[in-house]
């Protein structure tokens, strides 16, 4: 009976200390996921106590040979906020959790640069920029600049009245400056076109080099002296002429949108006389003031002095018109001088006898040819076409007058 009795003590120890072995250790495990896709959560840190393991692809972890008793699981993951959980380990323990994701940093960056117009590379004020939700205004130089922008790529669209839209995508680069320069098109446009010709003599002069807008345009003249430029912009544009022997012409010229503008240019040659006179009333009577004097396209005023000056194409054979309101239109033919010489004239007119009379005068003809030289006596045979009778005639010998009737 004894024998009995000390077995099943025996006995009964051995199941207590079993008991307490069994209980004094545990494990956990459990699945982890995203609170907010609720999907499953890798390579998650778990820890607890000195005790690591990490999740797997599943989110499921595991962790053995844990103290019984209340125990701190803290779980760690970038991207994700901390997770600590209680929990009481008493053989092997189930524990699923979710964690948070951390609200995201907005990484950003900054953008500038200079806005200019296509054509003539001139700085754009007033234009209005926008980069997503940013807008901004380039300055009297032309920039603009965006800080504190989301980065990756965005879409930058600039306007302006008169310009196209000008759309792009730049890419913003977390903690770093982009410089974007762009050029806008223009959308006023005009034309301009017109003959280039001699000042002098009204003759066209083909070759003629031509700018405009100091050269954002350029052409040359063709066989007719003509020249055209299209698709300029609406502005007030300088027009220059160049051409070897002649003296350059530089003028301002306004370009309209949609309408053609017509623009002649005369140019002087630098192969020149000079031809000066005085107007007066009459043979040896007072001078006449505001006469205008032409030789062609080109046209001088006489002073109170009865006084005018011009040049004219050297050694080449032209007319002088005189001509002024209320007085006979004088006509001198066989005009020409030579290179860097000086002809002077006495040119006496008018008043018209009769208004209602033609004023063209007539013109005469000779038997001999400016330039010939006279010497003696010299038979001169004149005639003369007009629309009346001539009254008379002045001949100019090295421009002084003589007067036979």
């Amino acid at each position: 009976m004894k024998k009995f009795k000390f077995f099943a003590l025996l006995c009964f120890l051995m199941v207590m200390f079993a008991g307490c072995s069994f209980l004094s250790t545990g494990g956990i495990s459990g699945v982890i996921t995203d609170e907010v896709t609720g999907k499953p959560i890798s390579e998650v840190q778990v820890s607890v106590g000195g005790k690591n393991t990490l999740s797997g692809a599943d989110g499921f972890y595991t962790l053995s040979g844990i103290g019984a008793g209340d125990i701190t699981l803290e779980a760690k993951k970038d991207g994700y906020i901390d997770r600590k959980v209680t929990v009481f380990i008493q053989g092997m323990v189930e524990v699923n959790f979710k964690m948070t994701p951390e609200e995201p940093v907005e990484k950003k960056g900054s953008i500038k640069g200079k806005i200019v117009d296509s054509l003539t590379k001139t700085p754009l004020a007033g234009v209005t920029v926008t980069l997503g939700n940013l807008e901004i205004t380039s300055n009297e130089e032309g920039f603009y600049s965006f800080t504190e922008v989301k980065e990756g790529v965005q879409t930058l669209t600039a306007i302006k009245d008169d310009y196209e839209e000008f759309t792009t995508s730049v890419n913003i680069i977390a903690d770093e400056e982009v410089t974007y320069n762009f050029e806008m098109i223009y959308t006023m446009y005009g034309s301009v076109t017109g003959t280039i010709t001699d000042a002098i003599t009204g003759e066209p002069l083909p070759d003629v080099y031509v700018t405009l807008g100091g050269g954002d345009f350029e052409t040359y003249s063709d066989a007719d002296g003509k020249y055209l430029f299209v698709n300029v912009f609406e502005a007030v544009h300088s027009i220059e002429a160049q051409l070897e022997g002649y003296d350059a012409c530089l003028e301002m010229v306004e370009v309209i949108d949609e309408e053609e503008t017509v623009f002649d240019v005369g140019m002087f040659s630098l192969i020149t006389g000079t031809v000066t006179g005085i107007v007066t009333d009459g043979r040896g009577g007072p001078a006449v003031e505001g006469v205008a004097v032409s030789c062609n396209n080109y046209l001088v005023t006489t002073d109170a002095e009865g006084y005018f000056e011009m040049k004219i194409n050297a050694d080449y054979a032209t007319e002088l018109l005189v001509e002024k309101e209320g007085r006979a239109t004088v006509r001198i033919q066989g005009v020409e001088v030579a290179e860097d010489a000086t002809l002077e004239y006495e040119v006496p007119t008018r008043a018209l006898f009769n208004p209602n009379w033609s004023n063209n005068p007539p013109t005469i003809f000779l038997d001999i040819e400016p330039g010939d030289e006279l010497s003696g006596n010299q038979e001169i045979n004149i005639s003369v076409s007009g629309d009346r009778s001539t009254y008379l005639i002045y001949a100019y010998f090295n421009g002084e007058y003589r007067n036979p009737r």
